[in-house]
C-alpha cells in the first residue's frame, strides 16, 4: 500500500490560492509546473535527476503549515528540493 509522506510527517495538505489566481498553475517546454505568481513553488525540469525544484510561499498561495520555504526540502538553510514523484490534479466545476 502506498502511503503519502513528507519531511515533516503532516498530512496532505491543500494549499489555497488567496490572490493572484491567473497564475495558479502554468508551465513551459523548459520547465514542469509552477504555482502561483512569484513562483510560489516552482517544480523543475528533470525534477528525478536534480535538486533544482524550490518554494517561495507567500505570494499566490500563503504558508499554513508555518514551516516556511523549507516546507517541501525539510532544512531550514534551503528552498531547493528534489521529488520522487509528482502528480497534478485539475478540479473540475
Amino acid at each position: 500500500m502506498f502511503t503519502l509522506s513528507n519531511i515533516y510527517d503532516t498530512p496532505p495538505t491543500k494549499y489555497p490560492n488567496t490572490q493572484n489566481y491567473d497564475w495558479a498553475v502554468y508551465h513551459g517546454i523548459k520547465f514542469g509546473p509552477i504555482f502561483g505568481g512569484n513562483n510560489d513553488l516552482r517544480i523543475a525540469d528533470n525534477f528525478l535527476n536534480n535538486k533544482k525544484s524550490y518554494c517561495i510561499l507567500g505570494y499566490s498561495y500563503p504558508d499554513i503549515l508555518g514551516k516556511g520555504n523549507s516546507v517541501f526540502s525539510g532544512d531550514v538553510n534551503t528552498n531547493y528540493f528534489r521529488l520522487k514523484e509528482l502528480e497534478v490534479f485539475k478540479l473540475n466545476n
